[in-house]
């Protein structure tokens, strides 16, 4: 039985239906959960506050929070709602809603393959470049870039995750030693004052590394030989990595920071010409979409409550909804656009089977294909078409193998049906 949220309710889960565990560590757990006025998918992850032992626990929460509100790119998860709850008198919990993303974490995608093509590897490493260089504009530096923290869409575009160890501000003056030990940088090992930013170049080499060779650059059973390794900076590139891959990850995992190279440095070598990134746009902040605030009004939230959320880059419940709503509208418009890319090939590929003879008189005289007026297409139609096969010209078709019957005609395009390539 379908029950409305109760908008009234203080519990801010009250617009989300929980569902199975994603992943959990020790002081977080991100489960997969239903938007239940839009019913779409998103990710909720549940922040335990005081567990942590650290003094400044819940400065760290609040910091992760808030840097995620800031944020909006095609590679980086956006935050779509956050609240918290008190559980008891010392413990509390933060909520933070995410976009949910199916296609599962880059290290999980590596090892189901060994180890990736470097034409792929390289159309990833370029959008984690263009998502640590959006971040880095903002002045915000990740500190933790591992292939578990980058998550993959369905159409396997990666977008990173999981700010809780982010840092805002001075990036080149900090002192806090995290990380996961095998991508830790060498200068956070020794406790030295770090840069951010060269931190985040160094994990980029690692994850690189790992997408390329399907192994970790540096392992060892015991933690302190691990450390050892990486502040020597030992490592192995195999035969299969291509030279100009190694050259760039010689520059990227230098052990003295200062002869590591810059981003710009990385955005500007050779290799990541082996891909070529596709031109995207971010979507302004401010630019509403009238239809859209509409639909969320009609589900009952006021039009104050919507706008000034929006305006001023509030995430709750309203801007959730509004935001999961423009999502799927600019799925929809996605599988528009598809459908007229295609539909435009299928019409300059439409080569007519039927010729007509000169001796016509004691020959069967075709009956004219009717012509049909496209109709909407659901999904289905729409993986149909993207998976279509391009059509061929008829002096390409073995007539020794096909008969005349077998020939695919001009009637098999309008049922949108594609020939099987001989």
């Amino acid at each position: 039985m379908h029950l409305s949220p109760d908008f009234s309710s203080s519990e801010p889960l009250r617009h989300y239906r929980l569902h199975e565990t994603l992943g959990a560590g020790n002081f977080a757990k991100v489960k997969r959960a239903t938007h239940i006025l839009t019913a779409e998918a998103v990710a909720v992850k549940i922040i335990s506050h005081g567990k942590t032992g650290l003094p400044n626990d819940k400065a760290r929460i609040s910091r992760e929070v808030e840097i995620m509100r800031k944020l909006n790119h095609p590679n980086v998860v956006p935050l779509y709602d956050v609240g918290p709850r008190q559980v008891v008198t010392v413990h509390s919990q933060t909520y933070l809603v995410m976009e949910y993303l199916q296609g599962g974490d880059l290290l999980s995608y590596v090892a189901a393959r060994q180890r990736l093509q470097e034409s792929e590897a390289c159309r990833l490493f370029q959008q984690l470049v263009s998502g640590v260089g959006y971040l880095h504009g903002l002045g915000v530096s990740h500190r933790d870039l591992k292939p578990s923290n980058l998550l993959l869409t369905t159409r396997k575009d990666v977008k990173i995750a999981d700010f809780g160890l982010s840092a805002e501000g001075r990036m080149e003056a900090l002192e806090t030693r995290c990380g996961s030990p095998c991508f830790t940088a060498p200068e956070v090992i020794t406790g030295m004052t770090y840069d951010g930013r060269k931190v985040d170049i160094w994990g980029l080499g690692v994850v690189l590394y790992v997408m390329l060779v399907g192994e970790l650059p540096f392992e060892d059973d015991n933690k302190a030989g691990l450390f050892r390794k990486i502040c020597t900076g030992r490592y192995t590139l195999p035969a299969c990595v291509s030279q100009s891959a190694k050259d760039l990850l010689r520059r990227m995992l230098v052990v003295e920071a200062k002869g590591r190279a810059t981003l710009a440095e990385v955005r500007k070598h050779p290799w990541l010409a082996v891909a070529e990134l596709p031109k995207r746009t971010v979507q302004a902040r401010h630019a509403i979409d009238s239809s859209v605030f509409s639909e969320a009004q009609a589900l009952g939230f006021s039009h104050k409550a919507l706008l000034e959320g929006l305006e001023l880059n509030l995430k709750n419940a309203a801007t959730a909804t509004y935001q999961l709503l423009l999502n799927r509208r600019t799925q929809a418009d996605n599988i528009v656009e598809l459908l007229r890319t295609n539909r435009s090939h299928l019409k300059r590929s439409e080569t007519h089977f039927l010729v007509r003879r000169k001796n016509t008189a004691s020959r069967h005289t075709p009956e004219p294909i009717p012509s049909l007026s496209p109709k909407p297409l659901d999904r289905k139609d729409t993986v149909f078409l993207h998976r279509m096969a391009p059509l061929r010209p008829v002096s390409q078709w073995r007539s020794n193998k096909r008969t005349e019957t077998q020939r695919p005609t001009v009637c098999l395009l309008r049922l949108h049906r594609a020939p099987t390539p001989v």
